[in-house]
């Protein structure tokens, strides 16, 4: 029986989910740091302030996500990792989680009131 083209694509996530999230993580964060010049600057009109602001809240997304994979353990990616791999990147991704609200501050370099 011939596999279908869902089932295909369940192998590969479930083969690929932990190391995918944690690459797209890493993306969407060197990105945002390369971005954060142009949102400061006059050159950004609004959507591509929104369009960062969407950015963070998708890396912010991604790495919650990518730790409640590492920690479930249901993902056949984990088979044959060692545990303190896991534990790296599961402390990076909360890094990434802690940093996050830094770049968000206003132009004029006070804090924004909301964040905390």
């Amino acid at each position: 029986m011939a596999f279908s083209i869902t089932e295909k694509a369940l192998k590969l996530w479930d083969a690929w989910s932990i190391r995918g999230s944690i690459i797209l993580s890493i993306s969407l964060q060197a990105s945002l740091i390369l971005l954060v010049p142009l949102r400061k600057g006059s050159i950004g009109g609004n959507w591509l302030i929104f369009s960062i602001w969407l950015g963070y809240l998708f890396a912010d997304w991604v790495a919650t996500y990518t730790i409640g994979l590492i920690f479930s353990g249901s993902s056949s990616s984990l088979e044959g990792t060692p545990k303190d791999i896991m534990g790296f990147w599961a402390s990076f991704l909360l890094l990434h989680l802690g940093a996050g609200t830094e770049p968000m501050k206003d132009k004029g370099g006070q804090p924004s009131p909301l964040n905390f």
